[in-house]
């Protein structure tokens, strides 16, 4: 996986959407699953375009054609859910406009059976909270890829405090993964560092909270 890894990063740099659609495939056959191959290839080539952004090495237009790029490969993990269970559960992509985690997250809770309220990327605390509050979600998870997203979720626990909203907040991305004290810093009730952490941890909370078929129906 290291060389594609590599091979899928350069494909990227050269903007080469044929040569990145093709190293997914292979990677792909590799793993025997697209969720595992968008995890194990994309996500880590993605996350590593960002620290180099934060640390000026390139540029955010390499970064957001990478993204987007990404997103489109990834776009059929979005899929159909008819089979899961509708609960109180919403994802937001704080700031960042990309889709990536997100989708892989999506994917890997519909495939554990939990249908997901997705607000979508690039969006503020006040919209997330704001949606959270009136859906009244009370597993509420948010990812990052830049260290100024992933402090905002601060903000977001600083509004649900305000209105008295008391949703259990679960983070991951790049940033919570290289700083292991960051999600706990940020007022985040857990920290998902893969996309099964994310299924694990929205059981979890469900069954604390006596909600659906993890707790008292």
């Amino acid at each position: 996986m290291e060389l594609l890894r590599f091979l899928f990063r350069e494909a990227l740099l050269s903007m080469d959407y044929p040569a990145s659609a093709d190293i997914f495939s292979r990677a792909k056959d590799a793993v025997g699953s697209p969720e595992v191959a968008a995890e194990e290839l994309l996500l880590p080539v993605l996350e590593k375009f960002g620290e180099e952004w934060e640390a000026g090495q390139l540029s955010l237009a390499q970064v957001y054609v990478a993204g987007r790029i990404c997103d489109d490969l990834t776009a059929p993990l979005a899929g159909p859910q008819e089979a899961a269970v509708d609960l109180p559960v919403a994802m937001a992509g704080l700031r960042d406009h990309h889709a990536l985690g997100r989708r892989i997250v999506l994917a890997h809770l519909r495939i554990g059976g939990i249908a997901v309220r997705d607000y979508g990327s690039g969006v503020t605390p006040e919209e997330v909270v704001d949606r959270a509050a009136q859906d009244q979600i009370q597993v509420l998870l948010l990812s990052a890829l830049m260290l100024a997203s992933a402090l905002d979720v601060r903000r977001v626990r600083q509004l649900c405090q305000e209105r008295n909203f008391s949703p259990a907040l679960v983070v991951g991305g790049a940033p919570f993964r290289l700083d292991p004290g960051l999600g706990r810093a940020v007022g985040a009730d857990a920290v998902g560092y893969t996309a099964s952490d994310a299924r694990k941890h929205v059981r979890h909370f469900l069954k604390e909270r006596g909600i659906g078929s993890w707790g008292v129906s």
